[in-house]
């Protein structure tokens, strides 16, 4: 997996990323909070990080479309990401 952008909006976060075997976007967006409080405290960075790779990697499905407002400035294309399931 290759991540191509990522962004903040307040407690949204946004992640454009695709698969090594396609050059197909991908795109999930959550609430930090609300993902956060699906693991225990105190995880380490490392911890964290496999977390997040691992529900990046297993989409669920081919994705719909979005609005492009939330990949504008991160993508030449917005209307080029398919969005899977919210990670929340």
């Amino acid at each position: 997996m290759t991540v191509v952008a990522t962004r903040v909006d307040g407690d949204r976060f946004t992640v454009v990323y695709r698969q090594r075997w396609s050059p197909q976007l991908l795109g999930r967006r959550g609430d930090t909070a609300a993902f956060s409080a699906l693991f225990r405290p105190r995880l380490t960075l490392y911890h964290l990080a496999q977390i997040v790779l691992q529900a990046l990697s297993e989409p669920g499905d081919r994705g719909q479309p979005g609005p492009p407002s939330w990949t504008e400035g991160l993508v030449a294309d917005p209307t080029a990401v398919s969005w899977l399931a919210n990670l929340e």
